[in-house]
């Protein structure tokens, strides 16, 4: 009777502290992060809530004069998502956002103020910065102390208790977009409906780059994304290397101008404006799941978002591995890109014909 109360008492406490099942890449969850020290940061789906890491520090003030390209971005939405940070833009001031920011405890984040971020206990690319990680635009909302959910600003900031955000599966993605990696390449959307023309290519990559978030992301996985990059690593986790895919306008400002130079930056040229604006630069990719989530087993993995390259015209491969300039060489040698997006179905169900007339431009609009 005692054994049979125990094995009892034990099941009570495994359904209490596991969710009953795995979490979809594709479903709609919630996240909220206290802001009081001390307490857990949740993913709540379907009545299933989640411990994602401690609160350990909060924010006295924003960040004010943040990274150039969140100009691009609007307030009370995230403005750029990572593996070492997600960052929250509150408003603009002379033509520059206003941020405060979500991290790690353990991660590298140049772009982040510690007076201006939520730490929250954890490793740099998984659960917020990896499987839960909002794609750039997610509406952000603070929680005041009566309870009211008013978008997040700098004038309520002071008044919040909790910020809030909800991510769901993407609608009106491409399955994956592609770029011929050439001067005068294009840039191009590929639909379930068809091809859309996104842009051209004025700069190819040739090379690697030093991106210190690389460290928590593997090779071929996006690492960030932002009103004005694409950053796809090009190491495993503990190791740094990869490049970046600009649009003009974001290498054009004063802070990019090397970008013309070097060999880790790709840059488009649009059909209409591309800083801000999806599939590239908004709406859509995610660092995804890191091996750490997946051994959770509170997520079961769907397509997640990667990049694949053809080398000297072949076949569709894996991004090799590049941790070196010597490494990165091989990026001289890719002719095409292939940027996968997160999507529900396991794989892409539509392939287009080279000869498939483009719809050009339509994918560059908010």
């Amino acid at each position: 009777m005692k054994l049979l109360c125990r094995c009892v008492l034990l099941l009570a406490l495994v359904a209490l502290t596991c969710p009953s099942r795995a979490l979809a890449q594709g479903e709609s969850f919630l996240v909220r992060i206290p802001l009081e020290v001390g307490r857990q940061a949740r993913v709540e789906v379907e009545g299933i809530s989640m411990q994602v890491g401690r609160v350990e520090s909060v924010p006295s003030r924003p960040q004010m004069n943040a990274f150039g390209a969140s100009k691009w971005g609007q307030p009370g939405t995230v403005v750029a998502t990572a593996v070492n940070a997600v960052h929250l833009l509150l408003g603009k001031r002379e033509g520059r956002g206003v941020i405060v920011s979500l991290l790690p405890s353990y991660t590298v984040a140049p772009a982040s103020r510690p007076f201006s971020a939520v730490v929250v206990d954890g490793v740099g690319g998984s659960g917020l910065f990896g499987a839960y990680a909002p794609p750039v635009g997610t509406r952000v909302w603070a929680v005041l102390r009566d309870g009211s959910h008013v978008p997040l600003s700098e004038e309520v900031l002071k008044d919040a208790v909790e910020i809030r955000y909800r991510v769901s599966p993407p609608e009106g993605a491409p399955l994956w977009v592609e770029i011929e990696n050439r001067l005068g390449g294009k840039v191009r959307g590929v639909y379930q409906s068809g091809v859309k023309l996104i842009g051209e290519v004025v700069h190819p990559v040739g090379g690697i780059g030093v991106f210190e978030g690389s460290h928590y992301q593997g090779v071929g996985r996006i690492r960030a994304n932002h009103p004005g990059v694409v950053c796809v690593s090009t190491s495993p986790p503990g190791m740094m290397g990869g490049f970046q895919v600009v649009p003009e306008e974001h290498a054009l400002s004063a802070e990019m101008r090397s970008a013309w130079y070097e060999p880790q930056w790709l840059i488009i040229r649009g059909q209409g404006p591309l800083a801000g604006r999806p599939p590239l630069f908004s709406g859509f990719l995610v660092p995804g799941p890191s091996e750490r989530d997946l051994k959770g087993r509170y997520l079961t993995p769907l397509l997640i978002p990667s990049v694949k390259v053809r080398i000297d015209g072949g076949d569709w491969v894996d991004m090799p591995p590049a941790c070196t300039p010597e490494e990165g060489a091989i990026l001289r040698r890719v002719t095409h890109l292939r940027i996968l997006y997160p999507m529900e179905e396991a794989e892409p169900q539509w392939v287009p014909d080279q000869g498939e007339q483009e719809a050009p431009g339509d994918s560059v609009s908010p």
